[in-house]
């Protein structure tokens, strides 16, 4: 069977040219490389941003939000104050003209192909599907890294995929 984990995808290409020395671990450090994306080079974008029901799993799990229910009430942690503040920090990502949603359905890495954005997140076997060119390379440097996480907790993911597995006796 498949597993698969949620991570950003990264144009080392875009990053490189907006000066961004290292990728981000943190959140911040995540905003502050969009910044200098923005800023430094031609990219009206930094952030294609890609959302699943698993990506968002792993967003709550990265600031610290984990199970995204309480077990004994199955009560949502969405409202957690630690999620809210990360929701209010893409959306200040937004506001500010750094993260906006992928034009289509899984567009990230073509949006990243063409310059103009610097990550976007996805499963980890999207990697068999970035656009190579005819003779199989890349028209970026590109590397997959764990998605950001907030200060004072460790880095995550989600790992999801098929759960069926077969036992012989």
């Amino acid at each position: 069977f498949h597993k698969s984990m949620v991570v950003l995808f990264a144009n080392e290409t875009l990053l490189t040219e907006a000066g961004v020395e290292k990728m981000p671990e943190t959140w911040q450090e995540f905003y502050d490389g969009c910044k200098m994306v923005v800023e430094n080079t031609a990219a009206t974008n930094c952030w294609s941003i890609h959302v699943e029901a698993s990506d968002l799993d792993g967003f709550m799990a990265s600031v610290g939000v984990y199970p995204q229910a309480d077990p004994a009430t199955l009560t949502s942690k969405m409202n957690d104050p630690a999620f809210v503040e990360w929701f209010e920090l893409v959306q200040q990502m937004v506001d500010e003209g750094l993260a906006r949603p992928e034009a289509e359905r899984y567009s990230g890495d073509d949006e990243m192909i063409a310059g103009d954005a610097a990550f976007t997140t996805g499963s980890s076997s999207g990697i068999y599907y970035f656009p190579a060119n005819e003779d199989g390379t890349f028209a970026i440097d590109w590397k997959v890294i764990p998605i950001p996480h907030s200060e004072g907790v460790a880095p995550v993911s989600t790992v999801y995929g098929a759960n069926v597995m077969a036992v012989k006796e």
